[in-house]
């Protein structure tokens, strides 16, 4: 989560550049997310494949969010839970003996009503800031997506995947527009720490 509920509405350009050093974990999560959405809607998937599949992207997303400092100025916290839930419905989906197609999209869709409510409070809590529009729609395609899921699990696996990819690809490309605006802000608190530090030297010499 870039935006949470709990966040304190600070201006993202008040970040110090320690705190935006790691802008590049959005990046790899973005494009490896946008990755897997293109790879799950392209292979001929077996339930058992797709739930393995899932299961590591869960895991590798799950990481990758619970290193996420809000942008909002929320408790880090609340991301690491997040990646921890999100990492524990990977571990669920492996650990599952045969999964079936219910059982599959069971995890899936409650995942997706979870994380996508908690975006769009997120966002609606934080509309000062410029991108929360993209944080709205994204919860709000994930909450749709998951209700689909929950509402006919086991109708054909296709729609699981179909409803896979299309999440994977949409919040990819939230993922990479959120990587590139966190480096943009830490470039710009390198810009403003060096300044500080520049005139600081001359005080400091006499």
């Amino acid at each position: 989560m870039y935006l949470t509920p709990l966040g304190e509405g600070a201006v993202i350009a008040e970040r110090d550049a320690d705190m935006t050093a790691g802008w590049w974990i959005p990046l790899f999560a973005g494009l490896l997310t946008i990755v897997v959405g293109i790879v799950v809607l392209r292979v001929n998937w077996t339930v058992s494949g797709l739930a393995i599949f899932l299961g590591v992207v869960f895991i590798v997303r799950g990481m990758a969010d619970a290193l996420k400092i809000p942008l909002d100025g929320g408790p880090r916290g609340l991301n690491v839970v997040a990646g921890l839930l999100e990492m524990g419905v990977g571990v669920a989906l492996l650990a599952w003996p045969g999964p079936g197609l219910t059982v599959v999209a069971t995890f899936f869709g409650c995942w997706l009503v979870l994380a996508g409510g908690v975006e769009i409070v997120g966002a609606l809590v934080n509309r000062d800031f410029s991108g929360w529009w993209l944080v709205l729609l994204l919860g709000i395609v994930m909450v749709i997506l998951g209700i689909w899921a929950l509402d006919k699990p086991a109708e054909t696996l296709q729609l699981i995947i179909a409803l896979a990819g299309i999440w994977a690809v949409v919040a990819g490309t939230v993922e990479l527009v959120f990587a590139f605006e966190l480096r943009k802000v830490h470039r710009l608190a390198l810009a403003r720490e060096h300044a500080i530090d520049g005139a600081a030297t001359p005080s400091a010499a006499v």
